[in-house]
């Protein structure tokens, strides 16, 4: 049986043929990056630092002097700071680097309890474990 369509692209097998003169199109440009990979990965270390740091200093501060309010404020300056900013850097235009730094501060922030209440458990069963000496 003759092929109804010869050399005009139709598929015969796995193979494609085209017709004299024919040429599959181009592949279309690449898209360029929305986030910076480094970007986000410098704002998660910036996000889990500034929320853990700001936060324990106004634990510290408030634990350890009569000074309730400034512990008050840097304790919610730690929480609100790094979700605020990374936000702002996000969603406004910018350089991908940019952008991609306030992703990883929204990351960071949203990892930092995560990796706040693991250090806390260390803590805990170091102190509570009963080492075994002379055994």
């Amino acid at each position: 049986m003759a092929d109804p369509h010869p050399g005009d692209g139709t598929r015969r097998g796995d193979r494609v043929t085209y017709g004299q003169g024919w040429s599959p199109p181009p592949a279309p440009p690449p898209q360029p990056r929305r986030y910076g990979t480094k970007g986000i990965w410098a704002g998660i270390a910036a996000g889990i630092a500034t929320t853990i740091g700001f936060s324990l200093v106004g634990l510290i501060i408030g634990s350890s002097a009569n000074q309730g309010g400034l512990a008050s404020v840097l304790f919610l300056l730690g929480l609100a700071a790094p979700l605020t900013l990374g936000i702002v850097l996000a969603a406004r235009q910018g350089t991908p680097a940019r952008r991609g730094f306030g992703l990883g501060l929204i990351i960071g922030w949203a990892v930092a309890p995560i990796v706040f209440a693991g250090t806390c458990i260390l803590i805990i069963v170091g102190v509570y474990t009963v080492p075994n000496v002379g055994r």
